[in-house]
This record gives C-alpha cells, sequence and structure tokens, in this order.
C-alpha cells in the first residue's frame, strides 16, 4: 500500500472485515466462557479484577497503553516474518506477547475477550466496553502498529540503497530499466 496508494480503499476494506470478524468472534468465545461456565467462580473473579483495571485507565491512558500493545503485535508480525526458523518464530510470539499483560498494555481484540467475558456477565455494560476499551484499545493499537512498525520499517526499507521487494521495487525492475 506504501508504493500503490490506490490499493488503500482494498487494504482498509481488509482490515474492517478482519476486525469485525475478530470481535465478533471474541464474543463468541466470551458468551461460550460465561454461558458455558467454563470458568470457576474463583478464576472468574479475578478476570472481572483484571477488566475492571482496564476500564479504570479512561480513554486517554487506555490509547497510549494500546499504542505501546499495538507496536508489540505489529513488531512480532514483523520480526515473524523475518525469522528463519520456527524456534525463533515461537519465541517472538511468546515472549512478546507476554509482555503485552505483564506491563499493563492492551490490545483491542484479545482484550476484547476479557472485557466481553464481564459484558454477558452482567458486570459491565456494552457502552462501557465500546468506549472504555475497545474504541481506545483500536486507536492506540492502529497508531502503534502503522505508525510505530509499519512505517517505521517500511521507511528503513525504502530508503535503502538495495532495493527489495519491501520497497516496491525487484531486480526484475531494475533490469527491465537496463
Amino acid at each position: 500500500m506504501l508504493t500503490r496508494f490506490s490499493s488503500l480503499p482494498n487494504m482498509l476494506r481488509l482490515w474492517g472485515v478482519i476486525f469485525i470478524a475478530n470481535v465478533l468472534g471474541a464474543a463468541l468465545f466470551a458468551a461460550a466462557v460465561v454461558y458455558g461456565e467454563m470458568l470457576p467462580p474463583s478464576t472468574f473473579g479475578v478476570l472481572s479484577e483484571e477488566v475492571a483495571g482496564k476500564l479504570e485507565y479512561g480513554f486517554w491512558e487506555a490509547t497510549l497503553k494500546a499504542v505501546l500493545g499495538g507496536w508489540l503485535v505489529a513488531l512480532i508480525a514483523w520480526l515473524i516474518a523475518a525469522s528463519k526458523d520456527t524456534i525463533s518464530q515461537v519465541f517472538f510470539i511468546y515472549g512478546l506477547t507476554f509482555l503485552i499483560p505483564a506491563c499493563g498494555l492492551t490490545h483491542c481484540i484479545a482484550g476484547s475477550s476479557e472485557v466481553l467475558m464481564s459484558v454477558f456477565a452482567g458486570e459491565v455494560s456494552l457502552w462501557e466496553y465500546l468506549g472504555g476499551f475497545l474504541i481506545p484499545a483500536t486507536l492506540g493499537n492502529t497508531i502503534g502498529g502503522v505508525f510505530l512498525v509499519a512505517l517505521l520499517n517500511y521507511g528503513q526499507v525504502a530508503g535503502s540503497s538495495q532495493k527489495t521487494p519491501l520497497s516496491g521495487y525487484t531486480e526484475e525492475d531494475e533490469q527491465g530499466d537496463s
């Protein structure tokens, strides 16, 4: 998309479909856990405390925590694509994903499962979920993922003297220009 801006509508449509499908999947999972009584009451109590903490952040603090959470998730995707072996990929996935809850960061989809469990249990309203979690987390994740990772990585690749497939030019393009 960064080399052909005409693909922006297609990218935004893809993001929309993926986002909606992920939120619906999180809602189905949350409903199954709550209505299927899959968690013991003590575990659900701990989960409820975690959700209450996330909703206490306020809009801008939640957005800032989501910027860093989005940055980590996008960084994971870039590192997985750059790694050659499965062990490295597993390390990046588990090691960096662990940092999101350990550092009190948020992610719009992973956190949606938790918050939606509280919605289905009647502890949180749908409006609290949307305005207090989903919107600020999505905004922050987008800023972190797109601006802190994708654009910086693209700038590094596009600005390099060696042309690569990521920069929009390949060796075939250069040979065709000769």
